[in-house]
């Protein structure tokens, strides 16, 4: 993992555990090694924008990462989308495990 990646691990996992956080930008270093390179094996689900990944933090947490489609997508669609995405970031129950949202 670069530096890069391996500072916004650090503020990705402290986001997690302060309700006030607002997101940020992560860099994609850091989502492709967390769902191991966006494995087929780590899908937990898939929408009209994204496919949700299950991803392992170096914690032993585990989280949501919604990668968006490839689609060609206006600006307003696309923010709409992050600030849904952002405001439904409560813990997701997946089976057994609990996955906390990510996007």
């Amino acid at each position: 993992m670069d530096r890069e990646a391996s500072n916004k691990l650090k503020l990705l996992e402290h986001m997690l555990d302060d309700p006030s956080a607002g997101p940020t930008d992560l860099p994609l270093s850091l989502l492709t090694e967390i769902t191991n390179n966006f494995s087929h094996d780590q899908e937990v689900g898939r929408g009209g924008f994204a496919v949700v990944y299950k991803g392992l933090l170096q914690n032993g947490r585990t989280v949501a990462v919604k990668k968006l489609s490839d689609m060609v997508m206006d600006e307003n669609k696309f923010n709409q989308e992050l600030l849904r995405s952002w405001s439904n970031r409560l813990e997701v129950s997946q089976g057994d495990e609990q996955l906390e949202q990510v996007s």
